[in-house]
């Protein structure tokens, strides 16, 4: 009987980001891309989300290798977790790796192995043969993958778009993937933009946009795009010379990647065009642009201190021209719309999506999408990179161009499909956990730690110190407490809690024999008196000290 391969998405599918994919055959693996997100609001204190990679670390001696498809964070940003655990060789285009190593040694990761492809060669590791695919994209050197394994070929898109103007003049290869992925087994297709009808924005109609707003702009221009968009950057930089205005960068990762870019041939840079931000009072307003990064109303970013009157050298002002040259991700609208009110309020004048095509997406349309799998035309289809909603417009508009719905994957991160040319199932799913990221810590913050931040942020938090005599008799010191977030009045409430505290442990002092059990009955007894006396209820976080 054939064996089947299996397919089984780490990320990416559900949600907008932290991308990873895993083909196996015969108990060999194939990982494709590695990302992360940016969390919920709601999930406090936290920078970034990964993929659990439980799965491949099991069977990490089993990995053929991984392939990034190109060198956005969403595909990239986990890696640093991935090969700091396995001993893998991983394949990317030039610009792509170049990111990524830059990423792994930012982190300390050491004793990676990489090898850099170009579209049209051909991989061979293990069961799998991977032909490289370029294809357009919202960065340089994005490629989709044609993999010949022993069950069939399947077709990864990669993030992609089909541009017929592209700036840097590469199309995507339409012809290679009708040439090589026709009549595939399997489709895996990127599906990020199947809500948006017709064709998507070329790049070259924002450069015709941006244009126009060099022309009429009489004051300082800030424009705030991705730090990884290098068409977008190119085109700010051409636009700046031809209007003799010299460039500003601001953002530390946007000055990485743009070192990085131009280092590898991806950006050119006329001599002088760039400047310090120390060099910004030699010039008048109507000379200079600013890049900048922040489009995603990320708290600690360039734009956000500048919209909020932090940053100590910028400052917003009538007569600046503001472009938000990107789109919001999901789950970002509401801090981009403070950040955009902010720049109205200060007198800017501000483009963005929603009122001028200063921004076009590198993902495709509905028509886009159409096309691809008309070229395709598998035998089995398999949406991903989206929302649940996503997946299902996706398998939608694949049964309007003739794929059965029995021949449509609808699957969930964790699930494990085999997949044969006779048909697919889904034999078990796996119970995974992200991975949190905050600050320097990687999956220290469960489910506990979320819900204790959670707790803080709507209720706050009261400290109880207690300091307790060596044979647990009695109080060497009167409870010392301390009520933050829950009221103005601050000191009088925990005067309340001091008395309320004393007075129990008064009548109860067997309580103070077990350490566990006196710091159980105290969280109870303040639980109950905060929950009827301010209906609140806080984090409550007794500590016990035996004194001398």
């Amino acid at each position: 009987m054939e064996k089947p391969i299996k397919i089984v998405p780490l990320g990416g599918l559900g949600e907008i980001g932290k991308n990873c994919l895993v083909l196996e055959y015969d108990q060999q693996l194939l990982v494709i891309d590695a990302g992360i997100i940016f969390p919920e609001e709601s999930v406090y204190g936290v920078d970034l989300v990964a993929p659990d990679f439980s799965y491949i670390l099991e069977r990490k001696d089993q990995v053929a290798g991984v392939i990034l498809t190109h060198g956005h964070e969403d595909h990239i940003g986990a890696l640093p977790i991935l090969l700091n655990t396995i001993n893998a060789p991983t394949y990317g285009t030039t610009l792509t790796l170049g990111l990524a190593r830059h990423k792994l040694e930012e982190a300390g990761v050491r004793g990676f192995h990489f090898f850099p492809v170009e579209p049209g060669d051909t991989l061979h590791r293990g069961p799998f043969s991977v032909r490289f695919v370029h294809v357009c994209h919202s960065i340089p050197d994005g490629v989709g993958l044609i993999i010949e394994t022993p069950v069939g070929t399947v077709v990864h898109t990669g993030d992609f778009k089909i541009d017929q103007t592209p700036v840097d003049g590469l199309p995507t290869q339409l012809e290679l993937f009708a040439l090589y992925g026709k009549e595939a087994l399997l489709l895996l297709s990127d599906s990020t933009n199947v809500d948006k009808e017709g064709y998507s924005l070329s790049e070259k109609e924002v450069g015709e946009k941006l244009e126009v707003i060099f022309f009429k702009a009489q004051g300082r221009i800030f424009v705030v795009t991705f730090a990884s968009h290098i068409h977008r950057i190119q085109q700010v930089l051409r636009l700046s010379q031809r209007f003799g205005r010299k460039v500003i960068l601001a953002g530390k990762k946007l000055e990485e990647n743009i070192q990085i870019a131009e280092r590898l041939g991806y950006l050119d840079i006329p001599p002088g065009l760039v400047i310090p931000l120390s060099r910004m009072r030699e010039f008048p307003d109507q000379e200079l642009t600013f890049l900048t990064t922040g489009s995603q109303g990320e708290p600690m970013s360039v734009l956000y201190r500048v919209a909020q009157g932090e940053h100590k050298q910028l400052k917003i002002k009538a007569g600046d021209t503001v472009i938000v040259s990107s789109r919001p991700i999901p789950g970002n609208e509401r801090a981009i719309a403070r950040i955009l009110n902010q720049l109205f309020m200060a007198g800017a004048q501000v483009f963005y999506q929603e009122i001028a095509p200063v921004h076009a997406s590198g993902h495709a349309y509905r028509e886009e999408l159409k096309l691809m799998i008309n070229l395709v035309k598998p035998r089995f289809f398999m949406p991903l990179h989206g929302e649940f909603l996503h997946l299902i417009f996706h398998s939608q508009l694949a049964q309007g161009l003739g794929i059965p719905r029995e021949r449509i994957i609808l699957a969930q991160d964790g699930d494990i499909i085999e997949l044969t040319p006779l048909g697919f199932s889904l034999v078990d799913h796996l119970e995974t956990e992200d991975l949190m990221i905050s600050g320097k810590g990687i999956g220290d913050i469960g489910p506990q730690i979320l819900r204790e931040r959670m707790r803080m942020s709507h209720f706050g938090a009261v400290v109880v110190l207690l300091v307790v005599d060596p044979e647990g008799n009695r109080l060497l010191e009167r409870p010392v407490i301390v009520a933050r977030g829950l009221s103005e009045e601050g000191e009088v409430i925990e005067r309340e809690l001091q008395e309320l505290v004393e007075g129990y442990l008064a009548t109860e002092p067997q309580l103070m024999e077990d350490e566990n059990t006196l710091k159980e009955a105290v969280q109870r007894v303040l639980k109950h008196h905060l929950g009827k006396s301010l209906d609140r209820r806080p984090l409550i976080i007794p500590l016990v000290v035996r004194g001398k």
